[in-house]
């Protein structure tokens, strides 16, 4: 008979170098002299042509899938991704002298010929309507509501929106509504009511220290809980309250953070908008937005003081993923082994053991085998407004993709926080903790993920592994390896917070740059010549995808892009694009630091890329 979790102690010692090693020291499941079918089930259907079969066997003996051995991990788990014939697809599989069959039916979709391909035009005129509407304004009722400028796939997102903004609804379709400044978010987030919202009016303006969430708070007095946008570079915060109107007194009191509020033309009809600047050489840690008692409160958050490893003034939030009635995802085992849940939970404690034995004020969802719904972890949040957001899960793919190829460390997040160094918090921590255990990681991932969706602090989600990888599931099964990866995102948090520590203030007064929305970090900072923005050229184009070589003797730079090729020489106004010579306003040359820096605009433009400018906060958007 099969056991749920079964601590069965095997080796003594590992040394942990990847999620492949085939060597283990403690397994948290027994052999189940059986075999165990995951995924997809005994009977399933399918359009796919292809679909992945995850199980486990009796590990004692081989197991065959149609005659042929298969491969398995030292426990006998398994993962085959097979191709399909139209109609009933039989697998019978065959360990110890027991068979089971896997009947996949595999119907081929048809096609029509066209389809959306998620690059269709916007077309803000299919949501406008004239009748039958469902809504004249909407209240949110959730924690960070999701928005975007673009629904059809969201993929420009904008800052969410607090519990109780009231929103006007100029449109709508069948899952989101269009909000008074063209915005998206989803109607779920709303409760939805008919009539006209009153004129908003900003009547008092304050701000004050708040030491229980080590902030400080800007007071808007207002009679309706205005629809909101702001952007934030650091030192420099402009908000736009829509259907607003300013009539406010202004009073700074002794904060200690905020230097001058000043009102300033909104770009949009009807809104009003304030330019916010923080004291010269001070850090945030994130922003807030709440509304309470007739006002809409805006937080920053400070960086808490650090110093020796001590983290008694920091709040750490620390979210076990998944829990009670849900499992999250099954690996190999099903539900006779651990699943996501389970291993989430070990990895979570760690983490937690860790960070408070270095004094730091630990919140957590739930350290046992609790239900907590999604719109509780992110409540819990928003209430304690935390220094950093951990989120540890344990990944899975779809059956339609190959499992041996979904593997390894990921980690998610949603927004980018102004950062003064090189790395912010997320790529920081999610380098140091592969580099303490000793995995492999590329890069972080941006997804509009709950956990990783507030601007409060950084936020972000762990992956550790893949529950649907034979060889990750093992990997993670071991009570060794989830210590160790608990303990390594303690550590690397302590080490961002040092860090943070010593980081020079933001400059408000930077160029920031943007490619395809993710801020880019450099060495030699950008500067304005000529009113041309020069910038470094590696840094630049390797983020564009394109090949920069350089020929010292000549002092010539190359960049190559597909069927683009652009070359240019110090000090020469001529750069020759594609075999055309093309004159620059200003030349390319070699700076302090060694760096070689160009005009920007020029050459984006030249590899057919689309360059913004906005004076008013120094930001350029390439896409």
């Amino acid at each position: 008979m099969m056991k749920k979790i079964l601590y069965i102690m095997l080796i003594t010692t590992l040394i942990v170098t990847s999620f492949t090693q085939p060597a283990f020291a403690e397994t948290v499941v027994e052999n189940p002299k059986d075999i165990i079918i995951t995924q997809p089930g005994l009977n399933y259907s399918t359009s796919s042509g292809k679909v992945s079969i995850l199980g486990a066997s009796d590990w004692d003996y081989p197991i065959y899938m149609n005659g042929q051995k298969l491969e398995t991990t030292a426990h006998g788990f398994f993962a085959e991704y097979v191709s399909l014939a139209a109609g009933l697809n039989n697998f019978v599989f065959v360990n110890n002298d027991k068979s089971i069959t896997v009947a996949i039916i595999y119907k081929p979709s048809s096609s029509s010929g066209s389809s959306y391909s998620g690059t269709a035009p916007f077309d803000a005129s299919r949501y406008l309507y004239l009748s039958g509407s469902t809504a004249s304004y909407g209240i949110v009722k959730v924690n960070n509501a999701s928005r975007t400028k673009d629904n059809l796939e969201g993929r420009e997102l904008m800052v969410p929106l607090a519990k109780g903004t009231t929103a006007r609804v100029i449109g709508e379709d069948k899952y989101f509504y269009m909000l008074s400044d063209y915005s998206f978010a989803y109607k779920s987030s709303f409760d939805a009511f008919e009539g006209a919202i009153p004129n908003n009016y900003i009547t008092g303006i304050s701000v004050k220290d708040n030491p229980d969430f080590n902030s400080a708070e800007v007071a808007f007095k207002m009679n309706v809980n205005a629809l909101y946008d702001y952007y934030f570079d650091g030192n420099r915060l402009v908000l736009t309250l829509y259907g607003s109107k300013n009539v406010a007194p202004i009073n700074l009191n002794d904060n200690k953070l905020v230097s001058k509020i000043t009102p300033v033309t909104s770009r949009m009809y009807g809104s009003c908008a304030y330019e916010i600047l923080l004291d010269k050489g001070s850090i945030t840690n994130g922003v807030y937005v709440e509304f309470s008692n007739g006002e809409m409160i805006l937080g920053f958050k400070k960086v808490p003081k650090v110093s020796d490893g001590n983290l008694n003034n920091v709040r750490i939030f620390v979210d076990a993923g998944h829990g009670g009635s849900d499992p999250g995802a099954l690996g190999p085992m099903k539900t006779f082994g651990p699943v996501e849940k389970d291993i989430n939970l070990e990895i979570a404690k760690a983490a937690v053991s860790y960070l408070s034995s270095k004094g730091a004020n630990i919140i957590t969802t739930r350290m046992d085998d609790s239900n907590v719904s999604l719109a509780d972890r992110m409540e819990i949040v928003t209430e304690n407004k935390p220094d950093i957001s951990l989120s540890i899960h344990s990944n899975a793919t779809a059956v339609s993709n190959n499992y041996d190829n979904a593997k390894g460390y990921r980690t998610y997040y949603t927004f980018e926080l102004p950062v003064t160094g090189q790395e912010d918090a997320v790529s920081f921590i999610s380098r140091r903790t592969a580099e303490i255990v000793g995995i492999s990681y590329s890069n972080k991932n941006k997804s509009n993920l709950a956990m990783g969706r507030n601007l409060y602090c950084p936020s972000f989600i762990f992956e550790v592994g893949f529950m649907s990888n034979p060889d990750d599931y093992e990997w993670l099964l071991m009570e060794e390896n989830q210590k160790v990866v608990g303990e390594a995102i303690g550590q690397a948090t302590v080490e961002w917070f040092e860090t943070l520590n010593t980081m020079d203030a933001y400059d408000q007064n930077s160029i920031k740059i943007f490619v395809n929305g993710e801020k880019l970090a450099f060495d030699v900072e950008p500067f304005i010549e000529s009113r041309r923005t020069l910038v470094p050229i590696r840094r630049i184009f390797e983020a564009f995808g394109a090949v920069v070589t350089w020929d010292e003797q000549t002092q010539t730079a190359a960049v190559r892009k597909g069927n683009d090729n652009i070359s240019f020489t110090i000090n020469n106004n001529v750069a020759v694009i594609n075999g055309v010579n093309e004159q620059m306003k200003v030349a390319a040359r070699i700076v302090d630091g060694g760096r070689t820096v160009v005009p920007l605009r020029f050459l984006s433009e030249a590899l057919g890329y689309n360059v913004e400018w906005d004076g008013v906060t120094q930001t350029i958007k390439i896409d």
